[in-house]
């Protein structure tokens, strides 16, 4: 196996623990996934939009943690290389996707349990959390991809430029990811 590259600033190296989650996870969403939709196709015999995002979502998952160990064996450092941090960019690409994919298949899987009830608010609470998560997720990329003027410069310091919503940015990830288990809570009881 090749070897992993410590960082030139003294950092200590993750690589490995960054693997294992990674391929650990990926194990856990292709065994979970399988089953779903093994269940789905073969004892229900209905596949919905649900199941589509879930598979969507699993596949960009998938994509990102087969992608990891090249970026662990280069060292996954932003200030190594600027293809490492062009792996970042697409990284934090494929999981905004497969994030907002999930839980898209979520609020749809509990829209189709909920057809037909009485729980109107429940519904209606569900599609205002699909659509501040479509729109917080377009926001996400919209950022991430637009920070830097010219868009090379997210990865290639060297390019002239400005790079201006890093913070804004920031704390939009956070909103996210603060918004995430709140919402899921609702949507599930």
């Amino acid at each position: 196996m090749d070897t992993i590259v410590d960082s030139p600033h003294g950092d200590q190296n993750k690589g490995l623990t960054l693997l294992a989650t990674a391929w650990v996870l990926c194990s856990l969403v292709i065994v979970f996934v399988s089953l779903r939709v093994f269940a789905r196709v073969r004892i229900i015999h209905s596949v919905g939009w649900d199941d589509y995002l879930l598979l969507l979502a699993a596949g960009l998952a998938i994509v990102t943690s087969s992608l990891t160990p090249a970026a662990v064996k280069n060292g996954l450092h932003p200030y190594q290389t600027s293809s490492i941090t062009k792996s970042l960019v697409v990284f934090e690409l494929l999981t905004i996707a497969s994030l907002a994919f999930s839980r898209l298949s979520i609020c749809i899987f509990m829209l189709n349990i909920l057809q037909g009830s009485a729980a109107t608010e429940r519904r209606r609470f569900l599609y205002f959390d699909m659509a501040l998560l479509l729109l917080t997720s377009i926001l996400t990329v919209g950022l991430t991809l637009g920070q830097c003027q010219p868009f090379t410069k997210i990865w290639d310091f060297e390019v002239p430029g400005t790079c201006k919503y890093r913070e804004t940015l920031q704390q939009e990830v956070y909103f996210n990811g603060g918004m995430s288990p709140p919402s899921d809570d609702i949507s599930l009881h």
